[in-house]
């Protein structure tokens, strides 16, 4: 059996277990290489792949803070509005002219 670590940067991120040859042999010096490298290989991949699953998160999150902020700014005229007055233009009493006597 040949147990090979996966590493990504410095932190052990899994191990391979490979089982034992079906003649019995030990695996050879370039075939321990070349799995080896193999298993660096599905590391990079598989941070790879968790990388793309942040990534799809973030932009979920920053659409849902969008969508959020939309709701506000839409609730703040809504709210503005609720409060203003019904008329801005003078009121025809304030403009009359007065009568004399």
């Amino acid at each position: 059996m040949l147990a090979l670590p996966m590493f990504h940067r410095a932190d052990l991120i899994g191990l391979v277990l490979i089982g034992a040859k079906p003649n019995t042999d030990t695996y050879r010096p370039d075939e321990e290489e070349v799995l080896a490298f193999a298993v660096h290989r599905i590391g990079l991949d598989l941070d790879a792949l968790r990388i793309e699953a942040l990534e799809r998160e973030t932009d979920a999150l920053r659409q849902h803070v969008k969508v959020l902020e939309a709701r506000e700014a839409a609730l703040g005229v809504a709210g503005h509005w609720a409060h203003a007055p019904r008329s801005t233009a003078p009121s025809l009493s304030a403009t009359a002219p007065a009568t004399a006597g």
